[in-house]
C-alpha cells in the first residue's frame, strides 16, 4: 500500500471507530429505556472504584473523537481510591451519556472536568464542559418526563441519555442534576 492508502485506511478506521463507540452510547440507552418501561431499574451492585473501572475505560473509547475534536479532559480527584457501591454497567451507562453530550456539544478545542469530592457526607462525582449547554426547557424537565420536541437527532438523543443517567442514579440513592449559563 502507498503512504496515501495508509493514510485513507487509518482515516477510514478511525471514522469506524468512533461511529461505534457513539452507536454504542444510543444503543445503550434505547436498551435501558426499554427496561425502565414503567418500573423502577433494578441495581446489581458491587464495589467498584469509578474512575478506574469506569471514567477511565470508557474515555479511552473516545480517544479518537477527543483527539479528532481536539479536545481534552483533566481529573480533579479530591477521593483517591474512592469505593463506591454501584451498578458498574448501568453507572458506565450514565458516564458514556455524559461524556458523550460533553463531546458532542462541548467547544472544539475546549476541556472537559471531572471532579471527584465529598460534599458533607456524600460523594459527588460531576462533569463539567464549556459548550452549548441545555435550554431551560430540558433542565426543568430533567429526569421527569421526554418532553424535548426536536427533530435534532443529536440532541433528542441526548435528551434520552440524559434521562436515563437520571433514573439509574436515583435508582442508586442519589441525585443527578444539570446547570447551564448562557455565553
Amino acid at each position: 500500500l502507498s503512504a496515501t492508502q495508509d493514510t485513507e485506511t487509518a482515516s477510514a478506521v478511525r471514522s469506524v471507530r468512533q461511529s461505534t463507540v457513539s452507536m454504542r452510547c444510543v444503543v445503550n440507552n434505547y436498551l435501558n429505556l426499554t427496561e425502565l418501561g414503567n418500573r423502577k431499574l433494578t441495581i446489581h451492585p458491587t464495589l467498584i472504584d469509578p474512575v478506574r473501572d469506569i471514567l477511565e475505560p470508557i474515555l479511552a473509547s473516545y480517544t479518537d473523537l477527543l483527539n479528532m475534536r481536539g479536545q481534552t479532559y483533566q481529573f480533579r480527584n479530591n477521593r483517591p481510591n474512592l469505593l463506591i457501591w454501584a451498578d458498574k454497567a448501568l453507572l458506565a451507562n450514565v458516564y458514556d451519556n455524559l461524556i458523550h453530550n460533553a463531546l458532542l456539544f462541548g467547544d472544539q478545542g475546549g476541556t472537559i472536568i471531572f471532579t471527584v469530592m465529598e460534599r458533607g457526607n456524600v460523594d459527588e462525582l460531576s462533569v463539567w464542559y464549556s459548550g452549548q449547554g441545555l435550554d431551560n426547557k430540558c433542565l426543568e424537565s430533567l429526569g421527569e418526563c421526554l418532553t424535548y420536541d426536536t427533530d435534532d437527532l443529536a440532541k433528542r438523543n441526548a435528551e434520552i441519555g440524559i434521562f436515563l443517567a437520571s433514573k439509574i442514579v436515583e435508582a442508586h440513592g442519589g441525585n443527578l442534576w444539570a446547570e447551564s449559563q448562557a455565553n
